[in-house]
């Protein structure tokens, strides 16, 4: 415990600390103290965020090494100026590109930062401390974050209510997923023995990891939280069978059948799972049909429509809460929303630097021997993939705290391929015996 101590202490010794500091004030007050009291110091900070990250930049004398950089961020570039120049199409959506291009700015500086130093220890204990804050104030404040009928217990319809930081479920789903993810990266960061259960740290990760479970399953009706959770047990599963991987795969349909029984022997009168189930249950569709999914199917039709007719360069910001008759709702779909507001080409911006990062972490995992950046490539790999997974039920491209998590993800990844020769000769904590021999 006391070197846990003694590495936060040294904290104050990285080189953009306060620009750290920043985006973790950012996000709390973003993800957990939200409502119109927070809201100017949510946006304070993260215009701090970008001021003193060029200040620390230039004063330490990395400006060019940042600017070289870059490369990897000019399709969000890109994709901010298409905004920008499609702003006349619909020409009152001005706050959209201002969102946007904060939401860009926080992102590109998260990523240089994340790629400099190869992880930012505050921004990992930024997404749990988020959950077990939401889990805090829901009981003991919830007139902080809104938590309105679902912190007294009572059965409200889910579409209404509000689940903590005044965030609906579907959002506050994404925060949990991501805390989930930095959750795990933090457990598997040294590996795991039985001292370092005993860190505050690990203690926290494992609070998260309860917490969220209880937040999505129990409090929110998210079926789409659940998603997360799923694919965080699947990156467990595959980490744990990662050096026998095809015996991996053919145990997975079992494994998967025995996961989904235990949730339904336990957790089948919740509000999460038994919204999946009524989807299957004939007498439930009779009755009282779930009636989500066929809304959102019509919003993603209506969305392939208006598409269509501008499909290189889409209709402008907003132009499906605009165009489309769901009464100015957004589509609940990023794929959908990207097409129609900014065309196939904003898609691509968007999405070629995450699927590049994927192919070369799946690439990277199977053809690489060392142990530690086969968990690495893993778990950026299922990171993206529970991302562009959560990315069919929400638009998320201008969620700030998804872009956070973005960088975090791509700034990663090109710190382990800048130093992927120092991290090979690296001998593992605990290296594994017969390594080599095992099949991949």
């Amino acid at each position: 415990m006391a070197s846990f101590f003694q590495e936060l202490f040294n904290l104050r010794k990285r080189p953009y600390i306060i620009s750290e500091c920043f985006v973790c004030i950012f996000l709390i007050f973003m993800l957990v103290l939200q409502g119109p009291r927070f809201a100017k110091f949510a946006t304070l900070s993260g215009g701090m965020v970008v001021m003193t990250f060029a200040l620390e930049a230039l004063l330490r004398g990395h400006l060019a090494e940042h600017i070289r950089n870059l490369k990897p961020m000019i399709p969000y570039m890109m994709f901010l100026t298409l905004s920008v120049l499609l702003l006349p199409l619909i020409s009152y959506a001005g706050s959209r590109v201002w969102n946007n291009g904060t939401g860009m700015a926080i992102l590109i500086s998260t990523f240089l930062i994340v790629r400099k130093m190869g992880h930012t220890k505050l921004m990992d204990y930024a997404f749990p401390l988020a959950v077990i804050g939401l889990c805090f104030f829901m009981f003991v404040a919830p007139s902080l974050i809104g938590a309105g009928a679902s912190t007294a217990g009572k059965r409200v319809n889910y579409s209404s209510a509000f689940t903590g930081g005044g965030l609906g479920a579907s959002h506050l789903s994404v925060v949990v997923g991501i805390a989930y993810f930095m959750a795990l990266r933090g457990l598997l960061d040294g590996g795991i023995y039985i001292k370092k259960l005993l860190r505050p740290d690990t203690i926290m990760y494992l609070t998260t990891l309860l917490f969220g479970f209880y937040l999505i399953v129990v409090r929110s009706g998210s079926r789409q939280g659940l998603i997360w959770i799923l694919i965080a047990g699947a990156f467990c599963y595959a980490l744990y069978s990662r050096k026998n991987i095809i015996l991996g795969i053919l145990f997975t349909i079992p494994v998967a059948l025995v996961t989904m029984g235990v949730m339904y022997f336990f957790f089948s009168e919740t509000q999460t799972v038994s919204r999946i189930i009524a989807i299957f249950d004939p007498f439930a569709q009779t009755f009282n049909p779930e009636q989500s999914f066929d809304y959102r199917m019509e919003m993603i039709v209506a969305g392939w429509e208006l598409w269509q007719q501008s499909p290189l360069w889409g209709h402008g910001n907003e132009a499906f809460r605009v165009k489309a008759d769901f009464g100015g709702f957004y589509s609940h779909n990023n794929y959908i929303e990207l097409l129609v507001n900014y065309g196939a080409l904003g898609l691509f911006l968007f999405y070629c630097p995450l699927v590049y990062v994927l192919y070369v972490s799946v690439k990277g995992f199977l053809q690489h021997r060392h142990d530690q950046l086969k968990r690495e490539y893993l778990w950026l790999g299922f990171a993206i993939i529970a991302l562009m997974v959560s990315n069919i039920f929400m638009p998320s491209y201008y969620m700030k705290h998804v872009l956070v998590f973005m960088a975090m993800i791509l700034g990663r990844f090109y710190y382990l391929k800048d130093n992927e020769a120092r991290i090979m000769r690296h001998r593992p904590r605990m290296p594994q015996r017969n390594f080599n021999r095992r099949m991949y």
